[in-house]
This record gives C-alpha cells, sequence and structure tokens, in this order.
C-alpha cells in the first residue's frame, strides 16, 4: 500500500492540478481518513477497548490527511465533488484489495517458510 501511495503522490506531482494522479491522491487521502473512523475508532468504542492503530491513526494520520486534503481544495488542486467520487472509489478499492493482499502474504510466508 506504501509503494502504491508513492507512485499516485509521484503522479500527482508530476502530472498537476486536476490530474487523475491529484484525484486518486485526495481519494487515497479520503480512504485513510475513513480508515480512522472505521475500523480504528468505532471499535474502540464499540468494544470498550483500545483497538491497535488507534493512537497512530490519530496523531498521525488524521491531522496529516485532513492538511493534505484543506490543502488541495484551497488550492485547486482538486475539487470537493469529485473528490467525494474519487474518496468512495478509492476506499472500496483499498477494502476489496485486503483479501488479495491476505492471500499474497499468505503464499510469500509459505515459500518462505519452506525455503528455510
Amino acid at each position: 500500500m506504501t509503494a502504491l501511495a508513492f507512485v499516485v503522490t509521484l503522479w500527482s506531482v508530476t502530472a498537476g492540478p486536476g490530474s487523475v494522479g491529484a484525484y486518486l491522491l485526495a481519494g487515497y487521502a479520503v480512504a485513510m481518513l475513513l480508515n480512522v473512523l472505521v475500523p480504528h475508532l468505532l471499535a474502540t468504542v464499540a468494544l470498550r477497548r483500545y483497538m491497535p492503530g488507534l493512537a497512530t491513526a490519530l496523531i498521525l494520520n488524521l491531522p496529516v490527511t485532513i492538511l493534505l486534503l484543506q490543502h488541495a481544495l484551497t488550492e485547486g488542486y482538486v475539487t470537493f465533488p469529485t473528490v467525494a467520487y474519487f474518496g468512495a472509489f478509492v476506499s472500496v478499492a483499498l477494502v476489496a484489495a485486503i483479501p488479495v493482499l491476505f492471500a499474497v502474504g499468505e503464499k510469500l510466508t509459505n515459500r518462505s517458510m519452506t525455503l528455510r
């Protein structure tokens, strides 16, 4: 996910304001902002116990994504209605990618254990 975020950031910077890369980066920021709320904060409140990652989500992800989105919108890099669409698209795509990433991780883990 980090490598993907790096590629999208590079795309956004090179393509400039209003580009697909800019909107994908803003959509990724929306997805990370939503990730602060679901599952981290929601699970902590619902289960009445600390959900791992909540502190990082609140201390790092929340302010960074808010600032990124605020600057992107105020500087005209992206516009609000389109960011909402890209945010929904990227969020769904990332959630859909979770089982695939777990499967790849499982294969890599099993393969690395059989090589030892």
